[in-house]
């Protein structure tokens, strides 16, 4: 018998899964603080995750894995160079412009994935409510506009409504945003999966937007550097900015060519982290109990052990 606890089994789930899905190499997933985050290491990238609660029910593991899911898509899916040279200097249009490519990831990953879909909306319906976006009454000047343009974009990119959460926010917004920039992120579905295509397109929601001014090719400078050492210095604060990689750190994957991995750590829920401890290395056999993921996709398989 090790020493091993169903939450550090969990953890190392979790880890390998987001590993898996990244399809990166140099990366390392640590656990810590409350907010999830990635920062550039001089030896790779790593992943900051929130730690589990100590007995957490099955929101809490869906919203933990949605939150490891979107920053694995980020990595997997995202040119952080073709980024820089396409986005506004920083500012309001470069905040729109990273809400829109962060949801272009995320509709990407529940498109293909349903069991990553089901993550990354228990996590963003979990922001919701830790930001007060779930509030009634609330006014534009109470929402950020790029935080409702981010949940508008993953309803229309990923085909599924926006979670219960962000109801105050789109109750302030959406009918305006939806007269001014509807048509076109209708029309950025067609360009998912072409990143230099959808940067075109997401220019014409800024023009909609009375933000177009502020979007032309901008190479990374000095403010770019300031954010990213910001990063490296707050990294529970990472998610909120743009990051950037070496050449051939982070590998660009086919959308299409992605396996479901929503079963990857399915063998550890909320029940599991009852009692003191697991028996060997393997986590616990989920034959003994009910299966809560029964309806969910096939399980995960590796298609490669190149980045092992």
């Amino acid at each position: 018998m090790n020493d091993r606890t169903p939450i550090d089994t969990y953890k190392r789930a979790l880890a390998a899964a987001t590993k898996a899905l990244s399809g990166a190499r140099d990366i390392d997933v640590q656990f810590g603080g409350d907010a999830a985050g990635m920062v550039k290491r001089e030896d790779g990238m790593q992943i900051i995750l929130p730690l589990p609660a100590l007995k957490p029910q099955h929101q809490d593991v869906s919203r933990s894995r949605g939150e490891a899911d979107a920053l694995a898509l980020r990595l997997a899916l995202h040119d952080p160079e073709l980024y820089a040279k396409s986005s506004p200097a920083p500012g309001p249009a470069r905040a729109v412009c990273e809400a829109l490519e962060q949801a272009r990831v995320e509709a990407l990953g529940a498109r293909n994935m349903c069991g990553v879909g089901d993550n990354l909306l228990a996590a963003e319906n979990a922001r919701a409510k830790k930001r007060g976006f779930d509030k009634q009454g609330l006014t534009q000047n109470d929402a950020p506009l790029e935080e409702a343009i981010g949940v508008l974009a993953r309803e229309i990119f990923s085909n599924r409504p926006a979670p219960s959460n962000t109801s105050g926010i789109m109750h302030a917004w959406r009918d305006f945003l939806s007269d001014k920039i509807g048509h076109e992120l209708e029309q950025m579905i067609k360009a998912l999966d072409n990143q230099e295509a959808f940067a075109a397109l997401a220019q014409d929601v800024l023009e909609a937007l009375d933000m177009g001014d502020n979007s032309t090719d901008i190479e990374p400078g000095e403010d770019d550097d300031e954010a990213r050492e910001d990063d490296q210095q707050n990294p529970n604060n990472a998610q909120e900015e743009e990051q950037d990689s070496e050449p051939g750190a982070t590998e660009l994957a086919n959308a299409e060519g992605l396996e479901d991995d929503s079963d990857a750590t399915d063998s550890i829920d909320a029940e599991d982290f009852e009692g003191d401890g697991v028996d060997g290395d393997e986590p616990p056999d989920p034959s003994t109990r009910p299966n809560p993921f029964q309806n969910s996709p096939p399980p995960y398989h590796s298609y490669t052990n190149r980045f092992d």
